[in-house]
């Protein structure tokens, strides 16, 4: 480590595994810590710092020790960047959310020397290109699935039960929100719509970060509780996983109003829990099914189509595989649904018997 005037240092973070390429150009002084270097970082990639994180620098990691994460020798907060006497081409590591498994190219492009002035703006980002992915997102390969699937046929149903409703209010009948069902469909479709914004951002802007020097020393203390509820499906062998946002919170100042959860957000969290444990369980049994029960031939996909399956935590849009026929059914039978059949009354179990529960108890005069 050496100990210099402080310098001005041009640095390239490129996030790895990621396509098309994230980047940003940074411009800061050596005079900044290793901490307030990973706040930067999480400033130009729009994260939260919600997750673990850690430096490799000349063989050695740096970072901030929390209970239950990795222990560190030196304190990230007292450790400037002017002591490992940076030069042109050096390289390190930023990794983030080990979870997830970001990782971040840090290169030192320029050193320099000439020491900055009190009143210039730094760190300020010269240059960057595309939107970082969304904290929380579960890493490079599901960024790129999640991607992928915001521009899927699911989106396409999104938007044509959004158009439709919009249109029937935009022609004067409102009445189709004083539907629940109607109206609870649109607001999930709305909702969908919103969370696939994340990641479909193309394009990347400095305005807002060319100054961030005073969010480096701001957003440490700014009173705020930020929250993600994600569910992770894992194989049966424990390796592979999937990771789905169900819902994102965030709390400011306590009044009685915030204080845990609401019932719309307590509604969401149960929904969602059940949409994509739903949506997992369909997908498997459904893959069974492909086989004949009789000769175990596999059974070619005609088509699908959407059914509806109303429960006690809310209604469920599954898709149903229509399968052609094996060749050693007996005819006329071309076609069948099996998950249309097997949910063939299109009500849990569990929701008639409470509908019938409540009808006992009502009173009848």
């Amino acid at each position: 480590m050496s100990d210099q005037r402080p310098r001005l240092l041009q640095l390239k973070m490129l996030l790895r595994d990621v396509h098309p390429a994230v980047w940003r150009r940074v411009r800061l002084a050596d005079c900044l810590s290793i901490a307030e270097l990973n706040w930067v970082i999480q400033l130009l990639m729009g994260w939260d710092d919600d997750h673990l994180h850690r430096f490799r620098i000349h063989g050695r990691e740096y970072g901030i020790t929390y209970v239950g994460g990795p222990s560190f020798a030196e304190d990230a907060a007292v450790v400037p960047l002017s002591w490992f006497g940076f030069r042109p081409t050096e390289r390190s590591l930023y990794e983030y959310d080990f979870t997830a498994g970001w990782q971040i190219e840090v290169r030192v492009e320029r050193v320099i020397l000439a020491a900055p002035c009190e009143g210039r703006r730094v760190p300020v980002c010269v240059a960057g290109r595309q939107a970082g992915p969304p904290d929380g997102c579960g890493g490079p390969q599901v960024y790129a699935e999640r991607r992928r699937d915001a521009l899927g046929w699911a989106m396409a149903d999104d938007v044509d039960t959004v158009g439709a409703i919009l249109r029937q209010v935009s022609d004067g009948d409102a009445t189709v929100l004083n539907d629940p069902e109607e109206r609870w469909e649109f607001e999930r479709a709305v909702s969908r719509l919103k969370a696939r914004e994340r990641f479909l951002a193309e394009g990347f802007t400095r305005r807002g970060q060319r100054g961030i020097a005073a969010g480096v020393h701001d957003s440490a203390g700014f009173s705020m509780i930020r929250m993600a509820i994600q569910v992770v499906l894992i194989d049966e062998a424990g390796g592979g996983r999937e990771v789905h946002e169900i819902v994102r919170i965030d709390r400011g100042q306590l009044c009685p109003e915030a204080l845990g959860l609401s019932l719309t957000e307590a509604k969401a969290i149960t929904g969602g829990i059940q949409q994509v444990l739903a949506g997992a369980q369909v997908i498997e049994w459904q893959e069974d099914q492909r086989a004949c029960p009789d000769c175990g031939r596999r059974r070619s996909l005609k088509g699908h189509h959407r059914i509806v399956y109303r429960t006690p935590f809310g209604t469920l849009r599954l898709d149903s595989e229509r399968l052609r026929a094996c060749r050693c059914a007996a005819p006329p039978r071309r076609s069948l649904s099996p998950l249309a059949e097997l949910l063939g009354e299109r009500n849990s179990p569990e929701l008639l018997y409470l509908e019938t529960k409540f009808a006992s108890l009502a009173s009848y005069v």
